[in-house]
């Protein structure tokens, strides 16, 4: 079982009568999507990119983990190196700035990439290591993920949040 990657506010939104910070609105396919890219695993995103020209790697870019110690590391390190993750976090922290993405570009590519992908494309080019990713990408479930995660970030701007990024759950 894969991460979850978690749409992630500066403050809170309300959105489907939910009021929180953090949302994930999509399927668990996009944050294997997602994850599968940027660990290292075979990437679908790159196959689909080469299969239909449509540039998809910003999707992933949002990474406000990549700028957080692991709390079970921190939780279980000895005093030395307690302090030495601490200081790491600080800097990171310092660093996180860049995590964050304009939410109104992002949308911005998000629909131009889901207008692109509902044309005439060839998935039949596109070589899957398991049937899973097959029925993913060819019965609707990634653009309908996508949708989801416009419809957010849309409903997102119209609260005033002007910023986000993903953490990981």
């Amino acid at each position: 079982m894969g991460l979850d990657y978690i749409v992630k506010f500066k403050q809170e939104i309300t959105y489907n009568n939910e009021t929180s910070d953090e949302f994930s609105p999509y399927g668990r396919g996009l944050s294997q999507f997602i994850g599968n890219h940027l660990n290292g695993s075979e990437s679908l995103l790159l196959k689909v990119e080469e299969a239909t020209g449509v540039k998809l790697e910003y999707i992933t870019e949002p990474n406000l983990y990549d700028f957080q110690v692991n709390e079970l590391q921190l939780e279980y390190a000895k005093e030395e190196e307690k302090q030495r993750l601490i200081e790491l976090q600080k800097q990171l922290d310092a660093e996180s700035n860049i995590a964050w993405h304009a939410i109104n570009e992002f949308a911005f590519k998000l629909s131009e990439t889901i207008t692109a992908l509902t044309g005439p494309t060839e998935p039949g080019r596109i070589e899957y290591d398991r049937k899973w990713w097959s029925n993913y990408l060819e019965n609707g479930e990634f653009i309908g993920d996508l949708n989801e995660l416009f419809k957010l970030l849309s409903s997102a701007m119209k609260q005033k949040q002007e910023y986000f990024t993903y953490i990981i759950n």
